[in-house]
């Protein structure tokens, strides 16, 4: 075996006269690390009315109802025509003292989850939807990206 403690003497110098990566690229490796588990940390859509055909023909097109949950946590949304603009949407949740976020990518709103446990936010501009709901400071679910 002095064939492999001389191999690995070997790779262990070539090791040591490699450069350290720059600050950035230590940077980018980590943040690409992270989206290793975002699948699992995105909430699961558990009903779409969309997919409901018999709801929507009873209800009307107008309204589109979806629920998304993560754990013990539970969002259920409400996506309809505002006064305001195109599309507002009101969301509910359990969660106490929530804030609802939604992202889209003419921008992002805000809205407190008020006693009820519901928030209504005015989409921010065209395009795919993002939602999110922090308590206390900390994301407690968020949705994946969804066409309204």
């Amino acid at each position: 075996m002095p064939d492999d403690e001389a191999l690995a003497d070997e790779i262990g110098s070539l090791i040591a006269e490699v450069d350290e990566p720059e600050e950035a690229v230590l940077r980018a490796a980590e943040a690409a690390f992270t989206w290793r588990t975002i699948d699992a940390e995105l909430a699961a859509l558990t009903f779409d009315s969309a997919d409901a055909e018999l709801a929507v023909a009873a209800r009307g097109p107008a309204v589109r109802r979806l629920a998304f949950e993560r754990g013990e946590v539970t969002l259920d949304v409400e996506i309809g025509p505002s006064p305001a603009g195109p599309l507002s949407i009101v969301v509910s949740s359990d969660v106490e003292g929530g804030v609802a976020g939604c992202v889209t990518t003419g921008g992002a709103e805000t809205a407190a989850v008020v006693g009820d446990g519901t928030a209504t936010l005015e989409v921010p501009g065209p395009g795919p939807i993002r939602l999110t709901l922090t308590a206390q400071g900390l994301e407690v679910l968020r949705t994946g990206w969804f066409l309204p």
